[in-house]
């Protein structure tokens, strides 16, 4: 299995994500095939660390964030990430409604996301 659509061909590997999370809620929530068809399949967990002990010890694949799952993957060499990032999500920080440090916040992420500090960070944790 090296894709998430061949993924959804198959049922000897199951597969699924933390219940309730963004991840689950965009499983039950897309028209986008093969994504919706595998809704109804997805043999859920409770949290992240249940999810990567059930892929350790179980025929399970774990879908959830990209940068966990690398984690996770450095962390326990019989762990692997295959195929694409299907969905995409962007990180925040939150800060009271009217905080003075928003304008300035912002500048300075966008400035180091433009600069490639980011990107070339990521990499270097997480790949």
């Amino acid at each position: 299995i090296n894709s998430i659509q061949k993924l959804a061909a198959q049922s000897k590997v199951k597969y699924g994500t933390v219940s309730g999370s963004s991840v689950h809620n965009f499983f039950l929530e897309t028209t986008v095939s093969p994504y919706y068809e595998m809704a109804s399949h997805l043999v859920n967990v409770p949290s992240t660390e249940a999810g990567v002990n059930k892929t350790r010890d179980e025929s399970y694949a774990f879908l959830w964030d990209v940068a966990l799952l690398t984690y996770y993957k450095n962390k326990f060499c019989n762990l692997i990430t295959v195929g694409q990032e299907f969905r995409k999500d962007g990180y925040a920080l939150g800060l009271r409604k009217g905080s003075p440090f928003t304008n300035e916040l912002s500048i300075e992420i966008l400035k180091l996301r433009q600069s490639g500090f980011i990107s070339s960070t990521l990499k270097l944790w997480f790949v």
